[in-house]
């Protein structure tokens, strides 16, 4: 089976924390808020959700390790074209998706990228 890993990135610290697994962005989102509804004076524009590769918990390995940022609007457009695919498909999809977005979108894609 394989299982999504994620991480929540602090843009202010320009690190992340610990890793944790969620069966896909909806959950981990709903898991990224929840941490930080929990948070008191904490600015959410400071934190970022990655999904950063899928883990295969039957080969015991982690693939397509490629950081992708999960949002709300990237949630809604799959909502709203849902199709069956892989991991890597979504994240080229995602890719194309971000190259739609405004200049200021571009440069969040560009700096996630480095």
């Amino acid at each position: 089976m394989k299982i999504n890993v994620y991480t929540i990135y602090d843009k202010l610290a320009r690190e992340s924390g610990p890793l944790f697994q969620a069966k896909n962005d909806k959950v981990a989102y709903r898991q990224f808020h929840t941490q930080l509804k929990e948070i008191k004076n904490i600015q959410k524009e400071d934190f970022e959700l990655l999904n950063i590769a899928e883990y295969d918990n039957e080969a015991c390995q982690l693939q397509d390790m490629v950081t992708v940022r999960v949002d709300i609007e990237w949630i809604a457009f799959c909502d709203a074209n849902p199709r069956t695919e892989t991991a890597s498909e979504s994240r080229r999809r995602y890719k194309e998706y971000l190259a739609t977005k405004s200049p200021a979108d571009q440069l969040l894609k560009e700096e996630n990228d480095a």
